[in-house]
């Protein structure tokens, strides 16, 4: 009985896939000014991550700044993500990875190139999997591959070629729970709530 329990839960999870969702606050200097969802479901061999922001910035005026983030994996390997961030509701960006044969092209803004090494570690993927034995990861956000190194206990540093910039990430029991994102006018933390 128990392994006829066993197979139909394992049966349904095939089918429907195993989600979660992981929720953080956006702060800069101290207040709470957006917010992150990001979720993961599991079909098979096949991985989609979603994310979505909204954050309120007030300098001299409010600023909304939105994002929207679609990566799928398919035998952990990516094989297709996108990127649009929103200021004040228009587009401001937005960078899409496709996978062709042995191929991923970019298009960026308007401009296109090819990659052709494989992505099997991307920022996406940083939310819910710790970046164990990686030295190198791809940011969806703007087809950058960014070092990473392990500076302590669960604690490592993603280094922005594009920004000259250094985020540190926290993890707990492989699952994000915290980055210091420096900008050049505050210093932004995400933390899991």
């Amino acid at each position: 009985m128990i392994k006829k329990l066993l197979f139909i839960v394992l049966l349904f999870n095939c089918f429907l896939g195993i989600a979660q969702t992981l929720k953080y606050n956006i702060k800069a200097r101290n207040n709470d000014i957006g917010i992150l969802i990001v979720e993961r479901v599991i079909k098979g061999n096949t991985t989609t991550i979603e994310a979505q922001s909204d954050v309120k910035i007030h300098v001299f005026k409010t600023i909304d700044i939105s994002y929207t983030l679609k990566s799928i994996y398919n035998d952990n390997e990516l094989i297709y993500s996108s990127v649009t961030s929103y200021v004040n509701g228009s587009i401001h960006s937005s960078c899409k990875t496709t996978k062709e044969g042995s191929i991923y092209t970019i298009h960026q803004d308007g401009e296109s190139s090819d990659y052709t090494k494989i992505i099997d570690y991307s920022a996406a993927m940083m939310y819910f999997k710790e970046p164990i034995n990686k030295n190198k990861v791809y940011s969806e956000f703007n087809s950058v591959i960014k070092d990473i190194k392990k500076v302590g206990e669960h604690v490592y540093e993603l280094y922005d070629p594009e920004k000259g910039l250094t985020n540190t990430f926290y993890y707990e029991n492989g699952i994000l729970v915290k980055t210091i994102n420096p900008h050049h006018f505050a210093d932004f933390e995400l933390i899991k709530i």
